[in-house]
């Protein structure tokens, strides 16, 4: 059984997220040019750069491929190092659920978050199948950090 999921979490930004991260950068800019610190001049832009490369070169789309002995996600991973996985769900502005988004892979000392990109039906029978090698997690740990950058879309 395959599902094809990003092989990171895709963050769908709107215009306004986009001008408001131009306008905060702008305005450390702006600061620095008053503060004569060029220092920061030159960091925000390094900080920029590095941002869009990753963001370039870091989300594409894989296949997540199982057997009786290992999860394959661009490596392969031994059932015995997966505690379980999450799935978590995208939900409208009033609050209802629209779609299951990410799946979530919780391993020992940490997880991995996946976009899903395939239909609904192979999702459920990805899932179907994932069950029967390891748990559905009711929620997973989240450091204070990555709750504040996912909230951003970082």
């Amino acid at each position: 059984m395959q599902l094809k999921v990003y092989n990171t979490e895709k963050f769908d930004r709107t215009k306004v997220w986009y001008a408001i991260f131009c306008c905060v950068f702008i305005l450390i800019i702006i600061a620095s040019i008053f503060y004569k610190n060029i220092v920061w001049i030159i960091l925000m832009f390094f900080l920029v750069w590095a941002y869009i490369y990753y963001w370039l070169i870091s989300v594409h789309e894989i296949t997540i491929s199982m057997d009786e002995n290992w999860l394959t996600l661009e490596r392969i991973i031994p059932w015995t190092n997966i505690t379980g996985f999450c799935l978590e769900l995208e939900l409208d502005k009033d609050k209802s659920i629209k779609r299951i988004k990410n799946i979530v892979f919780v391993y020992t000392n940490w997880h991995s978050i996946h976009t899903i990109s395939d239909t609904e039906e192979n999702l459920s029978s990805f899932v179907n199948e994932l069950n029967q090698y390891t748990q559905m997690l009711e929620s997973y740990p989240q450091t204070s950090r990555e709750k504040f950058m996912r909230k951003i879309k970082l």
